[in-house]
């Protein structure tokens, strides 16, 4: 077995060559027959594992030295007097790598890595509950008021308001006597918005100054028609009132309700106008509710993004990784404000197209993360949500692949991957790892397999953020390799091959996981800069931190 980290050998006994120097003592003859390589086991009872030692062959030298002891995990294996043990390991929820050590009295070693994925196996189309929970500081949302108030002051609001016009109709008009008003835009020199969540809901004020409301009539008096252009001006408004935030049908919804308006200085210029279609105009009435109904239009959506982390009422996000159809989902369905912040859980469903006929993936069943945003925000990911995902890849054969690379005396590598990669967030030192368990790679030379290597690979996960965009990322892997007796191996395998053929194979594999694990939807909104990012693993969630900066 050769133990490696990215592009350095730290230990060596492949096929019977030595590493490290050639008067090396022969290793211990290791063979694991139980579990095999790719084993996915219901429930999280105890895995026994079997297999054979002897001594290290006579190479000419003389007998290897007697076995000493066998371990599986640091558990001592029953070694029986004819060379056959046995260990029963405790294993956790998700993939646990089975690590055996057979050792001699000389402290010669031989190794053995292999896989075992355990717990509940659910339908890749279930949708995981509460695979997401988001929480955001009163800080935090100070932030984002900031942000508000720059956008919103060059924000071209026009757009907004216009989906209300006619804002007037009055009378049944066009007629012989009706009045209608359309805005034609919202300019103000600047604004001020400030959100302050309380016990169930979030108060929202807004300050606008020098307000300029350009309006167009259209009327009729005694039958005859007229339009004429009018203007509302004024020096400060002010609104007040509350985010009704709820959740329906999946979908976050956020609206201004109760407002309640003041306006300093109103002006408005309607000469011209009949005095009769100014009455039934109503102007600075209609202005009272028109305002407050824009920056609803605008606010909302923006604290909408902002607790959620995505755009949740934008239906299901489609994306395309290496060739294949991916549709994320997430649908809140709960939410929760206090004068500390607000707080939302969401459900996920993350699904690729073609994997419909797979068995299902391992589902671990977690408990509400314990969520704290502190002056800024977090993100709790349930690594059930990442398992469907990975494991959806996995099953539509996405990672199974022929590398054409010359390695050494090898010139093809065939990549076939027994498990789906697999996610774990139950760390106890909240450490956040990806396992690549039981990847087989056959080794070829002209047409003929020569050789299969198993490939466990176990990469944390980290955070990586540039401005307002947040996303999962994998640090430099750890990397097991052992030989498989299913193929012969009918050419010594050397250092220098083994090197290469590591590099092309993680690699590889890397290049399909990166686009994939960066495809989960995190935080952005636009305005707000996300610093001092941590990720970390906190019972069976992906916690993501951070502040908000503007």
């Amino acid at each position: 077995m050769r133990k490696l980290f990215v592009g350095l050998i730290l230990a060596s006994t492949v096929a019977g060559c030595a590493a490290g120097g050639e008067n090396q003592a022969e290793a211990p003859q290791l063979k694991v027959i139980s579990p095999q390589r790719g084993t996915m086991q219901s429930g999280l009872a105890d895995v026994e594992v079997r297999g054979t030692v002897a001594p290290a062959l006579d190479m000419g030298d003389g007998p290897g030295a007697p076995i000493d002891s066998v371990e599986v995990n640091g558990v001592p294996a029953q070694v029986e007097a004819d060379g056959t043990w046995t260990a029963l390991v405790p294993i956790g929820a998700g993939e646990t790598l089975l690590h055996t050590v057979a050792r001699d009295t000389r402290g010669t070693e031989q190794t053995d890595t292999r896989a075992i994925a355990a717990g509940n196996l659910v339908p890749l189309a279930t949708t995981v509950t509460d695979g997401l929970t988001a929480a955001i500081s009163t800080q935090a949302f100070g932030v984002i008021s900031d942000v508000a108030s720059d956008l919103i002051s060059s924000t071209d609001l026009g757009p907004l308001v216009q989906g209300m016009n006619p804002v007037v109709d009055s009378g049944d008009g066009p007629d012989c006597l009706y009045a209608q008003a359309f805005i034609q835009d919202v300019d103000m020199s600047s604004a001020n918005i400030h959100l302050i969540p309380y016990q169930g809901g979030i108060t929202l004020t807004a300050e606008i100054f020098n307000l300029d409301v350009p309006v167009a009539t259209q009327y009729a008096v005694a039958c005859l028609d007229g339009s004429t252009d009018a203007r509302i001006l004024a020096d400060r408004v002010y609104i007040s009132g509350d985010l009704d935030i709820t959740v329906t049908g999946g979908v976050l919804d956020a609206h201004l309700v109760n407002p309640t308006i003041d306006l300093d200085n109103l002006d408005i210029q309607a000469s011209g106008i009949p005095g009769t279609i100014i009455d039934m105009l109503d102007l600075d009435g209609m202005i009272e509710w028109a305002l407050p109904y824009a920056v609803d239009l605008f606010v909302g959506p923006m604290v909408n993004d902002a607790i959620a982390g995505i755009a949740a009422s934008a239906g299901p996000l489609n994306v395309t990784v290496a060739g294949k159809n991916l549709t994320l989902t997430m649908s809140p369905s709960a939410i929760d404000f206090t004068p500390a912040g607000g707080k939302i859980r969401l459900n996920s469903q993350f699904l690729v197209q073609g994997s419909e006929a797979a068995p299902g993936f391992i589902y671990t069943p977690n408990g509400l993360p314990s969520m704290d945003a502190g002056n800024g925000f977090q993100l709790a990911l349930a690594d059930d949500s990442v398992n469907q995902l990975t494991t959806g890849f996995w099953a539509t054969g996405a990672m199974n692949m022929e590398i054409p690379k010359e390695a050494g005396q090898f010139d093809h590598m065939k990549i076939d991957a027994r498990m789906p990669p697999m996610v774990s967030a139950a760390g106890s030192d909240g450490s956040l790892q990806l396992v690549i368990g039981d990847m087989m790679v056959d080794l070829m030379a002209q047409g003929v397999d020569e050789a299969r290597l198993a490939f466990n690979v176990t990469v944390k996960l980290k955070i990586e953020g540039e401005g307002n965009y947040v996303h999962l990322a994998l640090e430099p892997p750890e990397v097991s390799i052992d030989t498989s007796d299913e193929i012969p191996n009918i050419t010594n395998i050397s250092d220098d091959d083994l090197e290469q053929i590591h590099e092309y194979v993680i690699q590889a594999m890397l290049d399909q996981m990166l686009p994939l694990i960066s495809t989960i939807p995190l935080p952005t909104l636009a305005g707000v800069q996300l610093e001092n990012l941590d990720v970390n693993g906190q019972n069976g969630y992906v916690t993501v931190s951070g502040e908000l900066t503007n």
